[in-house]
């Protein structure tokens, strides 16, 4: 086989892919959880989280004020030792407050009140600790919640691995634990086409803002640490009828040009793993590039998405975690939870977000 015939696959496979034709949809920059995270009258947890497994525990992080002024008006407050007008005035010289779930009422304990998401499987689990972190103790402005829950004795075993992001959905699915084998998504030619048709794909999306001359100014490659020209893919689903194809999530970071305008497209799609983009699960979005120091260029209102990652998620295979970068204004950037079959958004949280303990 000729050196070049990797390159020329990919563009014919693009060329068909981009005469279908997708159907624009998906998610906007903007878009907010369909079920905003909250504490019911009873104290118990609404929404999804995401987080980290440490051994037979995970640990759920939400960043967001409003949820931490009621898990402490209707959580903490009501147990401290002193009277605090407000949830700043109540940490004092502390950092963190804490409080152990054995403290709860009784009909908060001793079930199953959360539903773990991992790659590897589906795990129920019991909250085990409450810590609320004061304002500036973490890289975010606002106060943060972390919610620890543990696993049961006898479900130990079907535990994500430490250290594995984990996504925790703040209600119980279900008192059985499962294992799931996520399928493994396409590799080496067949992934390289499979990016050049999203990122055309995405072109054709975005064309009225587009030169009708533009072509794609290098091949995409499967990085996730590269700004432009790369991508990464995920099955989701494999075949359901027993032939070769399967949904699998794809997504792009593309450079186009046509003269001397050059435009950053990105967005994730889901696609048969093949050749054809069948929906947008982030809708794509066209950032204009403009000339640097050379070789540099200088990006100016970008927004581009990485695929972070995956947990099984069995109503639609698996739910998605999508780092939405922003190159402008960097606090914006954020990890989307997304559940590609419905196409909602379950949860946000600031990107690399970290607390301190003291």
């Amino acid at each position: 086989m000729k050196a070049g015939t990797p390159i020329v696959i990919p563009l014919l496979l693009a060329a068909s892919a981009c005469a279908a034709g997708p159907h624009p949809g998906g998610l906007t920059p903007d878009a907010a959880p369909t079920l905003p995270l909250t504490v019911d009258q009873d104290g118990r947890f609404v929404g999804a989280a995401l987080g980290w497994s440490l051994g037979g525990e995970v640990h759920l992080y939400v960043a967001d004020t409003n949820f931490s002024r009621r898990v402490f008006e209707r959580l903490i407050r009501p147990r401290l030792l002193h009277d605090a007008t407000s949830i700043d005035s109540a940490f004092g010289r502390r950092r963190v407050l804490s409080l152990d779930a054995d403290s709860l009422p009784r009909a908060m304990q001793d079930s199953v009140d959360a539903t773990i998401l991992a790659e590897s499987g589906v795990v129920p689990a019991q909250l085990s600790l409450v810590r609320l972190h004061a304002r500036g103790a973490c890289t975010e402005e606002g106060p943060v919640t972390e919610l620890v829950y543990r696993f049961r004795r006898e479900d130990l075993g079907y535990g994500p691995r430490a250290h594995a992001t984990v996504v925790g959905l703040l209600r119980p699915v279900g008192t059985v634990p499962i294992a799931v084998a996520l399928p493994v998504a396409p590799s080496g030619t067949r992934a390289r086409a499979l990016l050049v048709v999203t990122a055309l794909a995405a072109s054709r999306v975005t064309t009225h803002l587009a030169s009708p001359e533009e072509t794609l100014l290098a091949m995409p490659t499967l990085d996730a640490e590269r700004e432009d020209d790369a991508g990464e893919m995920l099955a989701i689903a494999g075949a359901s009828d027993g032939g070769s194809s399967s949904r699998v999530a794809v997504a792009v970071r593309a450079r186009l040009g046509a003269g001397s305008d050059t435009s950053l497209v990105s967005g994730v799609a889901i696609t048969d793993g093949a050749q054809t983009v069948l929906g947008w699960v982030m809708a794509p979005m066209r950032s204009r590039l403009s000339a640097g120091p050379a070789p540099v260029e200088r990006r100016t209102g970008a927004l581009r998405y990485v695929l972070h990652g995956r947990v099984a998620y069995p109503p639609s295979g698996a739910l998605l975690l999508i780092d939405q970068i922003d190159d402008v204004r960097a606090r914006d950037s954020r990890v989307l939870i997304v559940d590609p079959g419905s196409g909602q958004l379950l949860a946000t949280q600031p990107l690399a977000l970290t607390c301190r303990d003291r």
